[in-house]
């Protein structure tokens, strides 16, 4: 039937395609499907992304203590120096502490920060998360003293843990370095 206009009219129910079927156009006037994804594709990739997850989950929390120890072995390595530079530069002792039921060291004898708290390594406390598992100074001292010429009272030996990994600190009692592995 034509139309005023001088187009044929559609009957409803009939997409002008053969046989009958039910058609939607796509967006550019082309003829299929609806644009998506089926149940069984979606299912398909939750799964893929679940394994992956669950590969990677493992590896990446071992990273992360491993990543949370060397930082913190780092940072103890570091104030050690730091004491060690300040007895040299002002030519009068700076100590050393280890809390450790507190888990930090401390620094009594530098200069305190701007809020008046003396210098302290949390090892609890982001971003290492970790603690000490023994402190062993040479004659059993409980503090190291750096003398006016950088020299340690002791030598000594430092382990510390976040998750399963450890790392041990070494102090050399001649040269006053400190190191890690």
């Amino acid at each position: 039937m034509k139309s005023d206009r001088g187009r044929t009219d559609v009957k409803q129910g009939n997409t002008g395609q053969t046989g009958g079927h039910k058609s939607m156009l796509r967006s550019g006037g082309q003829c299929g499907r609806l644009a998506g994804f089926s149940l069984v594709e979606l299912v398909m990739v939750t799964a893929i992304i679940a394994v992956v997850a669950a590969v990677a989950a493992p590896r990446y929390a071992t990273m992360l203590h491993r990543y949370r120890a060397d930082t913190a072995a780092r940072s103890i390595v570091a104030e050690l120096g730091k004491a060690r530079a300040f007895a040299r530069q002002s030519s009068e002792a700076h100590r050393v502490q280890f809390d450790l039921t507190g888990h930090r060291l401390i620094l009594p004898d530098q200069p305190t920060d701007h809020s008046g708290l003396r210098p302290a390594v949390w090892l609890e406390r982001p971003p290492y998360e970790a603690s000490f598992v023994s402190v062993t100074l040479d004659d059993d001292a409980s503090e190291i003293v750096f003398d006016g010429h950088g020299q340690p009272s002791v030598g000594g030996v430092i382990v510390i843990r976040s998750g399963q990994t450890t790392r041990t600190i070494t102090l050399h009692p001649l040269s006053g370095q400190a190191s890690f592995d």
